[in-house]
């Protein structure tokens, strides 16, 4: 898997296209459901761009396999 990643401030922000692969989703529309159900991390905007911090989608994911 090769991401597009921006790195600010010792953060690295993923887009969305690298979210649904690393979380091997299909579907682009599936995260942003996620979100707006309240059930995935918001992303933030960076010069216009929408990106999610990798931390949060990591945090998400072992969150999301303690939880089940």
């Amino acid at each position: 898997m090769q991401m597009t990643i921006s790195h600010s401030d010792s953060s690295i922000y993923m887009t969305i296209d690298d979210v649904a692969s690393y979380l091997r989703v299909k579907s682009n529309s599936t995260i942003y459901r996620w979100v707006k159900q309240g059930k995935f991390p918001e992303p933030i905007k960076l010069n216009g761009l929408t990106r999610w911090d990798m931390k949060d989608v990591a945090k998400w994911v072992v969150d999301k396999k303690v939880n089940e």
